[in-house]
């Protein structure tokens, strides 16, 4: 018996995932993981990207990169509503209704319980509009110009769950993030609108750095140190990649998603089995 192999184009590849001519709102995409999944989505032929972030000279740069023929880089701040509001009216104006969003964003400030000023209180307040009132008024306005067949990722943190002692308030948002998320898709979903959640381990990113960077400066350990025991907390014995999650998010966006909803996924390389 000889074995036969089926071999597809990429153009087939990708009308097959739905992602053929798709208009996706990414907010958070000048830096991280919401840079990745623009570069991830990019890739794509027929992608539009309507690029957010408060960082505009960095979305141009992208933008250009990109090609601005298809992408739109979008000075968005998530915590001002007005902004949010300009900025998802330019993406629909730019390139029509979305077909997708996905939004990165999020606050790491400390907010230690033994903290107990004004200014704590404030950080908290601010940790929480980063990282979960914007991100709700942002599915909120896309939302309401989604057709059947529209899909919203939000990210949370996989650490969120058990809590995270001195980052209160940044738990609390990541895991509301997962209930914000249920809650949707079940009021969405007749109308044929998904939602869901990718939850990340620790990743390897600028700001995953410097938060290791920080614990092996409080520790008194080297780096390196610390970063070979966040790998060997995994079950692959790696640190997660942003282009790790950046491939699932594609895959939600995607057609081939068109049954998953109100999920909680975690992509973590196996943080949290054994």
């Amino acid at each position: 018996m000889t074995a036969s192999t089926l071999k597809l184009d990429g153009g087939v590849v990708d009308e097959a995932l739905g992602l053929i001519e798709r208009h996706t709102v990414i907010v958070g995409a000048s830096r991280g993981l919401g840079e990745t999944v623009a570069r991830t989505l990019g890739a794509q032929p027929g992608a539009r990207l309507s690029l957010c972030a408060r960082s505009y000279n960095r979305l141009m740069g992208l933008s250009m990169e990109l090609g601005t023929d298809r992408t739109a880089a979008i000075s968005m701040d998530v915590c001002d509503p007005e902004s949010i509001v300009n900025g998802i009216r330019r993406a629909n104006d730019t390139f029509g209704p979305p077909q997708g969003l996905v939004v990165t964003v999020g606050s790491h400030k400390m907010t230690p319980v033994h903290d107990t000023t004004a200014a704590a209180a404030a950080r908290f307040e601010s940790v929480l509009r980063t990282t979960l009132i914007g991100p709700w008024q942002v599915a909120q306005q896309v939302a309401g110009l989604m057709g059947s067949g529209g899909s919203i990722v939000l990210v949370g943190n996989a650490r969120a769950g058990n809590g995270m002692a001195g980052r209160h308030a940044h738990a609390a948002a990541k895991h509301g993030l997962v209930a914000l998320a249920k809650g949707m898709a079940a009021e969405l979903g007749p109308r044929g609108v998904r939602v869901n959640v990718v939850i990340p381990g620790h990743m390897d990113t600028e700001l995953g750095r410097s938060l290791l960077e920080h614990r092996a400066t409080r520790s008194g350990a080297p780096l390196q140190t610390v970063l070979d025991r966040a790998a060997r907390t995994t079950a692959m014995r790696r640190m997660l990649s942003p282009a790790d999650v950046a491939g699932t998010i594609q895959f939600l966006l995607s057609s081939a998603a068109s049954g998953v909803t109100g999920e909680a996924i975690e992509v973590s390389c196996g943080a949290t089995v054994g």
